[in-house]
């Protein structure tokens, strides 16, 4: 499956039809914070969020791939009830790499590098995720699934920059999180 995504970016990355704007296709990303959580688990840290901008509609939308990667600390708080009988020790600290692969729809502020007339936007996508955590006793959690997502962006001043309040929700495919899925939320600096 992870080669099957890697050769649709890529393909989407070199073949998508450009307008007449010269900057198409363009970068974008930004670094913010993120907190992440299912039934048995929560999570904070750092994210990174790259997107290549593919397709540009007018001056204020755009079609881009991209990711809002998480590199994140982790505590698993749960009862027996809650996860499966190996998993099943309360309080253990873990890292959690969350990366879910997105097409996302963008309009108004930083819906494109090098900014916008709006001082509001929005994005919204769906795509496919990868989440996997590992304790320090050895035991790991990987799942993946269907991913959606959208958020809220506000530029900041004059300038290309902007902050970004973004959602998503991750369908646990494997089921290991009892079909409840990974929700995560995040505030983000776009440069």
């Amino acid at each position: 499956m992870r080669q099957y995504c890697l050769f649709l970016f890529l393909l989407l990355a070199f073949t998508a039809p450009a307008t007449a704007q010269d900057d198409v296709p363009s970068f974008s990303h930004g670094l913010g914070v993120g907190f992440y959580f299912g039934r048995p688990t929560t999570a904070i840290g750092l994210t990174y969020s790259p997107r290549l901008n593919l397709l540009q509609l007018g001056k204020e939308a755009t079609f881009s791939v991209g990711t809002h990667a998480a590199l994140l600390g982790s505590t698993l708080s749960a009862s027996s009830d809650d996860v499966s009988e190996e998993t099943s020790s309360a309080d253990f600290s873990s890292y959690c790499v969350d990366i879910p692969l997105l097409l996302e729809f963008n309009f108004g502020a930083a819906a494109l590098p090098d900014g916008s007339d709006h001082r509001f936007g929005f994005f919204l996508g769906a795509g496919y995720g990868f989440h996997n955590s590992g304790a320090k006793d050895g035991r790991d959690m990987h799942t993946n699934g269907p991913v959606v997502s959208g958020g809220l962006r506000f530029s900041a001043g004059s300038g290309e920059a902007a902050f970004e309040l973004r959602g998503k929700y991750m369908f646990d495919k494997l089921s290991f999180f009892g079909n409840e899925g990974i929700a995560g939320l995040g505030v983000s600096y776009l440069f």
